[in-house]
């Protein structure tokens, strides 16, 4: 007979006592039997203190008592948000993340951007997300009570992060469907925002006298728009599988700092590798080729995935479009096969109207960069994360030959 009487004083270990009998209506308890129970209760006590110590490295965390959503016309405290039914789906996203920050999850999961393929799913830790949501908090010193407003998909690395730290950090957070011209930001101290939000609320004038700090991430800026302003006005550098930004300059600065204890280095191939022992990253390679500053700064050139080569000569897109853009020319810079120098350059334009002041502006450019052929595409492909897709561009030029015309 096996009898099991729970410890007092342990939480995992209980007492098995395992007794024979000489009752004649029962079986002789055997040796092997008795072997075998015992094998299989040390096998069950090892998967509970298994468990038990891994649930204790998890760090837990309590939602700062501060944090607030500002939602559906009112103010809710992370609980009462997480228990609210039938709301929108951009909702529904916010309130997925403020569960993983109310309780003890180990993991959670984003979508890549899918700039050079296809999109793909990254897990982080709980700890890595805490502490580049910490990083964040300190560089731009937020206090608890400060405001924030959450106007980007909470699906998405950058609106997920801005949740995380207001959990993290008693912040009270307006949440506002995602769109491109966020409204209310008088009162407003931290503003995340992609580019493409930032240009629209210039144009419309919601940014006159913000006094907060504006960030910008997601996808580039405009060169017109990259200068310094009255605002402060940041742009972070940073990727899905770095937990978000972990570096960021101003607008009209070239130079890129580090956030937290990161560090950076050039690799054999000229890109940035990075190391941050916050996040638990070590020497991860990118394919970003920059100009190394110092070990904690640098200043971004291009991708080395879109590098163009024409004969030995490799040409950055990114760095040339910047130069576009400053002459007032929106145009992505793609290639196409050539016979002679391997690659060609080619200017993909969205109408027939950037034509002329186009070729004007091809005069600011090198020649070996100048692109001496064009197509029109009335729209840019994107990728998963609303950037252009440069890969699918580059394979429409290849197998639309006919659509190309001299500059």
């Amino acid at each position: 007979m096996v009898t099991v009487t729970p410890s007092t004083g342990f939480s995992v270990f209980a007492f098995f006592t395992i007794t024979h009998t000489n009752s004649s209506s029962i079986l002789p308890y055997s040796a092997l039997l008795e072997k075998q129970m015992m094998a299989y209760i040390n096998s069950v006590l090892i998967v509970i203190i298994i468990a038990q110590q891994e649930t204790k490295t998890i760090p837990k965390m309590t939602v700062h008592r501060k944090t607030k959503f500002f939602c559906l016309n009112q103010w809710h405290s992370a609980s009462e948000l997480i228990d609210l039914e039938g709301v929108p789906l951009w909702i529904s996203d916010v309130q997925k993340v403020v569960r993983f920050c109310l309780y003890n999850e180990k993991h959670f999961a984003f979508s890549t951007s899918g700039s050079t393929g296809k999109s793909k799913v990254l897990e982080h830790s709980r700890s890595t997300l805490f502490a580049s949501a910490q990083a964040t908090i300190d560089y731009f010193d937020l206090k608890p009570g400060n405001t924030a407003l959450l106007c980007l998909p909470a699906k998405f690395t950058g609106g997920a992060m801005m949740i995380i730290r207001a959990c993290l950090g008693g912040i009270q957070l307006v949440l506002e469907e995602p769109n491109l011209a966020p409204s209310g930001l008088n009162h407003i101290d931290f503003l995340p925002l992609t580019p493409a939000q930032y240009i629209t609320s210039i144009e419309k004038g919601t940014l006159e006298g913000f006094k907060g700090v504006v960030l910008l991430g997601g996808s580039p800026i405009s060169a017109v728009y990259d200068v310094p302003t009255e605002q402060e006005v940041f742009i972070g550098y940073g990727m899905t599988e770095t937990a978000s930004h972990l570096a960021v300059r101003r607008l009209g600065d070239k130079v890129y700092e580090s956030v937290g204890e990161t560090s950076f280095r050039i690799t054999d191939q000229g890109c940035l590798a990075i190391s941050a022992p916050h996040l638990s990253i070590t020497d991860l390679e990118t394919n970003d080729i920059v100009q190394l500053m110092g070990p904690r700064s640098f200043q971004f050139i291009g991708r080395v995935d879109f590098v163009i080569n024409s004969g030995g000569i490799k040409i950055h897109p990114e760095e040339w479009e910047r130069i576009l853009s400053e002459h007032g020319i929106e145009a992505l810079i793609s290639s196409n096969a050539d016979p002679k120098f391997g690659e060609q350059t080619v200017l993909v334009l969205t109408s027939t109207d950037q034509v002329t002041p186009t070729q004007e502006a091809l005069s600011f450019l090198p020649k070996i960069v100048r692109p001496k052929k064009a197509v029109i595409l009335d729209n840019l492909p994107l990728n998963f994360a609303g950037k252009p897709d440069r890969i699918g561009i580059k394979e429409f030029i290849l197998s639309h030959q006919d659509l190309l015309f001299q500059l």
